[in-house]
């Protein structure tokens, strides 16, 4: 655990490394759409919709859980979305019951900061507000409205196999749905992710290091992937996070597919 904490720091301290050997970045270029743990700095460009759909396994001490999320991100206009996710299937096997339906919602927004500058330097802050809409009985849902401002700084080392070192801090705020109206405690969690990824052709090799700390549980998650840029712009990615405390789920696994199309750029090229 101390070894993740010491690479976390390692990839904070990357982001004030002199700026001559970070020159040479493409204005806006995007490497990748997605991670698997952690929000990107980029957002959407205007009138640009990309869909995300996710398959996420888990075995822990209460049982099995495979999720199926599905994401929809849209530009306002450029660096400035809103998304929406929505766990469309969720299945809960334990010892003695297998349960499944539909997961909680989550409705966010994100602004970005690109080449801050003229710098390799990018920023994004953003807000997700979290609806519990799965079934609390059958354990599909913990029942809690999630409030959850973050932070996300990355910089760009072009030079380095277009390296791209990254940090996200978030606080999520939590409270019961039933407790709303009467009972004002309100339950905390602070997360931090950091992580690099490198590009090889069409190939992005992702490492992040993913922290949780909350009054009753401390999650820390080493998570390595790949993902391909697939023609038409499709980004297909696996990750496998690895718990490294005593409350992470004891195996992981992320599959994602992404689809992105329209934005003024694309139609202003389809027109020429």
């Amino acid at each position: 655990m101390k070894k993740a904490f010491f690479a976390m720091a390692l990839y904070v301290s990357a982001l004030f490394l002199p700026q001559h050997l970070v020159v040479g970045q493409t204005i806006n270029e995007k490497p990748l759409q997605e991670l698997f743990q952690t929000e990107t700095v980029y957002s959407q460009e205007r009138r640009e919709t990309q869909i995300t759909i996710g398959s996420n396994f888990c075995t822990s001490a209460e049982g099995k859980l495979f999720q199926t999320p599905v994401a929809f991100e849209y530009g306002l206009i450029d660096n400035w979305e809103i998304s929406l996710e929505w766990v469309a299937r969720s299945q809960l096997s334990t010892a003695t019951t297998k349960t499944s339906g539909a997961g909680d919602l989550r409705i966010g927004t994100k602004y970005s900061w690109m080449n801050i500058g003229g710098s390799n330097l990018h920023m994004a802050a953003g807000f997700e507000l979290g609806v519990p809409s799965g079934n609390v009985e059958k354990g599909l849902s913990e029942g809690k409205v999630e409030y959850e401002p973050y932070v996300v700084v990355a910089k760009d080392f072009p030079r380095l196999s277009r390296l791209q070192v990254f940090t996200q801090v978030g606080v999520a705020l939590s409270r019961s749905e039933a407790n709303v109206a009467g009972d004002k405690a309100v339950d905390k969690t602070i997360e931090w992710n950091n992580g690099l990824f490198v590009v090889h052709g069409r190939a992005r090799f992702t490492t992040e290091v993913n922290w949780s700390k909350s009054d009753t549980e401390n999650s820390v998650y080493l998570t390595p992937g790949i993902i391909w840029k697939l023609p038409r712009d499709l980004e297909f990615g696996v990750g496998l996070p690895i718990g490294l405390s005593r409350d992470a789920d004891r195996f992981r696994s992320i599959v994602k597919i992404v689809y992105e199309f329209g934005g003024a750029k694309r139609s202003a090229e389809g027109h020429k």
